[in-house]
């Protein structure tokens, strides 16, 4: 427990501490993890009680291939909090016990929250605890350039997080701590090197580079994801201020995600660009066009209104309605051959939607 020290300048302070013996924890990942496990570790935090002082602790572990597992070293009597991940499952959502929320932050987050998981009278966890998971999901994607034709070898990454309950975020079990080993790395080069050292203990899982044909895979927990691009060559173009991709992730359900890459450094507009334009501020010269028409000002309010409810702006039913209010507004204002070409628009996205579950 945390000893108080008060210091004093010119003198030597000196106060008695007293060890208690640490636990080791057993565990095992649920039946839904096939065997032999592949990639697998699992990381804990402490969870400070309510008003308490006593130190955080942190610490991962790997995962045998039968799918046990052993915490070494574990503060006794300490709650703790739990992630885990493999090669194709990630640790379900936990939820936070009643006796902590007084404390600790408890938002709607859709994934990435820790288990908790609390010791018995005696201070121990019983003879193994079991860590709920579900499976990743498949996530293909293919990228061309303005010409449509394959971009390969662009890197392609995402960057689930996980929130923790008694502080930040970070990218899902990419970090993987441990107490005792830090306080040891006593300057910063070594707690760099120790940092260096625990990434290299697993390959960056949320990442991919495409083939030869364009074609590239990740898989992600189910929730609302991003995906973004590192290339030197190309690059998404912005949209709505950002350069990346968000989207929805359900669970069992397979995506493909087609990227359009532009030439890096161009910063084009693209399809995506022209609608907000339109829709969100009207700030391009079509949007300046259409939003000076009767009553069609109004419509594009209600129309990112609806965007911003359906948090993401690609979803293709939407984007087919809205482009089909674009081409009606232009056929208003007696421009039959740009009111066809947002026609088309709103066509491809009809077929879009038809094609997904």
């Amino acid at each position: 427990e945390p000893v108080a020290v008060t210091v004093e300048p010119g003198k030597t302070t000196q106060r008695m501490a007293m060890l208690r013996p640490a636990i080791r924890i057993t565990g095992q990942l649920d039946d839904s993890v096939p065997r032999p496990v592949a990639g697998g570790r699992v990381i804990v935090q402490t969870i400070p009680p309510p008003r308490s002082e006593t130190a955080e602790w942190a610490l991962w572990t790997d995962v045998k291939p039968d799918g046990t597992f052993v915490i070494d070293g574990w503060p006794a009597g300490r709650p703790f909090q739990a992630i885990a991940l493999t090669d194709r499952h990630i640790g379900k959502p936990g939820s936070l016990p009643p006796r902590f929320r007084r404390n600790l932050l408890d938002n709607s987050s859709r994934a990435g929250r820790p288990q908790v998981f609390e010791p018995d009278d005696s201070g121990a966890f019983g003879d193994s605890i079991v860590i709920a998971m579900e499976p990743l999901v498949p996530v293909t994607i293919r990228t061309h350039d303005l010409n449509d034709q394959p971009l390969s070898d662009v890197r392609i990454y995402s960057y689930p997080n996980v929130f923790w309950w008694n502080w930040g975020s970070q990218v899902y079990a990419r970090w993987l701590p441990k107490s005792i080993q830090w306080l040891r790395d006593n300057n910063a080069t070594n707690k760099r090197e120790s940092l260096d050292e625990w990434r290299k203990s697993f390959p960056a899982q949320f990442l991919t580079r495409t083939d030869s044909d364009g074609h590239g895979q990740i898989w992600l927990p189910p929730s609302e994801e991003v995906i973004d691009v590192v290339d030197d060559r190309y690059e998404l173009p912005v949209f709505l201020g950002k350069r990346h991709m968000k989207i929805d992730v359900t669970d069992g359900v397979p995506i493909d995600v087609t990227l359009s890459l532009q030439p890096a450094g161009t910063d084009r507009l693209g399809e995506w660009d022209k609608l907000a334009g339109v829709v969100f501020g009207c700030s391009t010269r079509q949007g300046q066009q259409i939003c000076a028409l009767p009553g069609v000002r109004e419509k594009m309010n209600e129309f990112a209104r609806r965007f911003r409810e359906a948090g993401g702006q690609r979803d293709p039913k939407l984007m087919a309605e809205a482009y089909r209010t674009v081409a009606d507004a232009f056929d208003s204002a007696a421009d039959p051959a740009e009111a066809a070409k947002w026609r088309v628009k709103a066509e491809e996205q009809e077929a879009l939607a038809a094609s997904q579950p």
